[in-house]
């Protein structure tokens, strides 16, 4: 018997009416939506921490005894984005302003971050399956680079673990959208023209989320949203003036500013993928505002194009996504 691999496994992701309360992802005979999957999948991991810790006494160097703490289960799952599904688990929020597909999703930022539930099944000589419940997002991200797709990875945390039990759907329809290609991205600066110039691009939208331990019980009852944190960075890569000085007065403060200014004015930034308008499909845009630049740094190589690398941290975040289904399930 060999060891299972990623061609015999799928992973899937359905919201949770009651957090903990485990969701299987579809019925049997069902095909399993574009939004049963995090994105075109990569690589999933999870471990299971029973917190334990041992108990010494006073004559001995050995362990006297083992006291076994709550149990909780983390993990990752990498992906490439084909939509903006992901965005709505590490926000919280989603409107549906369209009856028709593609189906308008704008997503924001909530007060509660929604709980659901992550199964694997792996389809081998002896098939194998789990469930992780109570799960909620700790985090996404987006990667960006001059060529190839658009990757990401979301973290969530859980308080329910299950082997067995869970309904194998028959089929994954992912839509017929590819792989978001970062040529097909702009990414917008108001005022400067040096974002024409990006060679790298990152976000992260990092949520403190964490599950509530109580007295008397392994599994916890409740989680915390936590806070919200924006961050991410870009490099440029400078031709002239416009790529490289205005892009540092932005850092220094004031747009004009040759020194370190006594303010650093804050901007917007956009993500712009296939040039999005509403009705089309497959299109979105990611509007970050209240952006301020925080770092800056320049190098000028012996070998290779002189660069900025920027990063930055943002108050908040919006994202429109014209998707192939409508999220009746997922409404704010």
């Amino acid at each position: 018997m060999t060891a299972y691999s990623g061609g015999q496994g799928n992973v899937y992701i359905q919201p949770e009416a009651t957090y903990g309360t485990m969701v299987n992802p579809v019925a049997a005979t069902a095909t399993a939506s574009t939004t049963t999957v995090l994105g075109i999948q990569s690589n999933v991991n999870f471990s299971i921490d029973n917190s334990a810790t041992t108990v010494r006494r006073i004559g001995s160097r050995a362990p006297a005894d083992v006291i076994v703490g709550p149990g909780m289960v983390t993990g990752s799952v990498d992906f490439n984005y084909y939509g903006l599904y992901p965005l709505y688990w590490a926000l919280g929020a989603v409107a549906d302003t369209d009856a028709t597909a593609p189906w308008t999703w704008t997503i924001t930022d909530s007060s509660t971050l929604p709980p659901f539930t992550l199964t694997a099944i792996l389809d081998g000589t002896i098939d194998l399956d789990f469930q992780v419940g109570g799960c909620i997002c700790t985090g996404v991200s987006m990667a960006v680079g001059t060529d190839g797709p658009i990757t990401g990875t979301m973290g969530f945390i859980g308080n329910e673990y299950r082997l067995a039990g869970a309904t194998t759907p028959q089929a994954v329809s992912i839509d017929d959208a590819p792989a978001n290609d970062a040529a097909q991205l702009s990414i917008e600066l108001p005022d400067s023209t040096a974002l024409t110039n990006v060679t790298n691009f990152s976000l992260d939208i990092a949520n403190s989320a964490a599950v509530i331990n109580r007295i008397g019980a392994r599994k916890a009852p409740a989680y915390t949203t936590g806070g919200l944190d924006i961050t991410g960075s870009f490099d440029v890569f400078v031709q002239d003036t416009a790529d490289g000085q205005d892009l540092l007065q932005r850092i220094l403060g004031a747009d004009a500013a040759t020194t370190i200014a006594n303010t650093v004015a804050e901007t917007t930034l956009t993500l712009d993928y296939q040039t999005y308008a509403d009705d089309d499909d497959d299109s979105w845009e990611i509007s970050l505002s209240s952006v301020t630049l925080n770092t800056g740094a320049f190098a000028l190589p012996l070998d290779g194009p002189s660069t900025i690398s920027v990063g930055f941290i943002a108050e908040d975040i919006s994202a429109t996504w014209e998707a192939p289904i409508d999220n009746s399930s997922y409404d704010a």
